[in-house]
């Protein structure tokens, strides 16, 4: 008999240990539902929001001046402009330290009393307070597309293009064949890409390669090198190379900035919803 009541206590212990264990893990999930979500949505609004107001830009600047030989030219003015409306809205001040702050806040004050022009426009814009905030927008991503076009066009390639190693090391290399690779790698070099399309044209691009001297059939080499490429190069660099069609949407340009800005305005309204400012003031 004690026996029972001893199963029949230990029993009733481990059902009270589930209970418990099972009302603490829906409390918390409650908890979380309740208290974390709320910031889940927030964050992937706000990162949202951001990424395609600077896919807007980015994708407008971009089609702007994708056949203009003044491209970079364009771009260089793209950073200045966003530099100078930083300055002419005052934004660009909130980028320095305390100290420097306070002897700027005391000079702005000098200049307005003295009717400066840029002062005088800072206080025109911090009256109407949406369209400074639409300024200093612009003007963040002004210079993100700036700086952006000449870390990746010009300072990454002239400190760590390793373009003839690759190419040293690709399969392909050794024969006398054209390969998509090698024409990737070879762009920019006028010379060599009409060498590997009068070889295209001889043997067929894509096709197999049969070496005249040898029985060897080459029947895989664009494979190959894309394969030695894949392994040798960053993602980045690869894709930039040669792209990812399966994984790409193919739209057109007035399309994907209809897309990004409605994509924008939704989730900066739904982050009013949740009263959560879109940028900080």
């Amino acid at each position: 008999k004690n026996k029972k009541q001893g199963n029949q206590s230990s029993d009733s212990l481990s059902q009270q240990k589930s209970q418990g264990l099972l009302w603490s893990i829906r409390k918390l999930i409650i908890s979380e539902f309740y208290h974390s979500m709320p910031g889940f949505a927030a964050i992937v609004l706000y990162c949202s929001a951001h990424v395609c107001i600077y896919e807007v830009l980015g994708a407008s600047t971009y089609e702007l001046t994708k056949n203009s030989e003044y491209q970079n030219l364009f771009f260089f003015l793209a950073l200045v402009s966003g530099l100078v409306l930083a300055r002419f809205s005052g934004s660009v001040f909130n980028w320095v330290n305390e100290d420097r702050y306070s002897c700027v806040k005391f000079d702005m004050h000098n200049r307005l009393r003295l009717q400066g022009f840029d002062a005088k426009v800072m206080k025109w814009l911090r009256k109407r307070v949406s369209l400074k905030m639409c300024v200093d927008i612009i003007a963040l991503y002004l210079c993100f597309i700036g700086v952006g076009y000449y870390v990746h066009g010009f300072l990454l390639p002239a400190v760590l293009d390793d373009r003839a190693n690759i190419l040293g090391g690709l399969p392909s290399i050794d024969y006398n064949i054209s390969t998509p690779v090698k024409k990737a790698l070879y762009a920019g070099d006028a010379g060599e890409l009409a060498y590997l399309e009068e070889i295209d044209g001889e043997r067929g691009a894509y096709n197999s390669y049969c070496l005249p001297d040898e029985d060897e059939c080459l029947y895989h080499l664009h494979d190959e090198d894309h394969f030695y490429l894949w392994k040798t190069v960053s993602v980045s660099s690869y894709y930039g190379l040669l792209g990812s069609p399966e994984s790409m949407a193919v739209v057109n340009p007035l399309s994907a900035v209809a897309f990004y800005s409605t994509t924008a305005t939704i989730s900066i309204y739904l982050l009013s919803k949740l009263k959560i400012d879109f940028w900080d003031q």
